[in-house]
């Protein structure tokens, strides 16, 4: 009987933990602390060979705003952020924080 008890707290652990590699999402903060709006934002994970979809959709992040962005992958991930001007700017994550882009 213990040993049911056992299992069956173990499997509930499991099924509550969350788990990254079955593509649970977990959003992070980007911050655009710079003068021009960041127009497409992609994250890519240390094991992936390409970037995802752009996580803005069309709606530009403007200066001196923040965005929560709900993402697929674990971290640690590099994010990488396209300005109205076509500047390009990258910053690693492991999560946690905000990821603070100036441009």
């Amino acid at each position: 009987m213990r040993a049911s008890w056992v299992f069956l707290t173990l499997l509930i652990a499991a099924l509550l933990a969350p788990n990254k590699a079955l593509g649970d999402s977990s959003t992070i903060v980007v911050v655009n602390h710079g003068q021009e709006p960041i127009v497409e934002l992609y994250i890519i994970n240390q094991s992936a060979r390409t970037w995802g979809n752009d996580l803005l959709g069309g709606q530009a992040l403007q200066a001196n705003q923040q965005r929560p962005v709900s993402v697929a992958v674990g971290c640690p991930c590099k994010i990488k952020a396209i300005y109205n001007d076509g500047a390009v700017r990258y910053q690693q994550t492991s999560g946690g924080n905000p990821v603070v882009f100036n441009h």
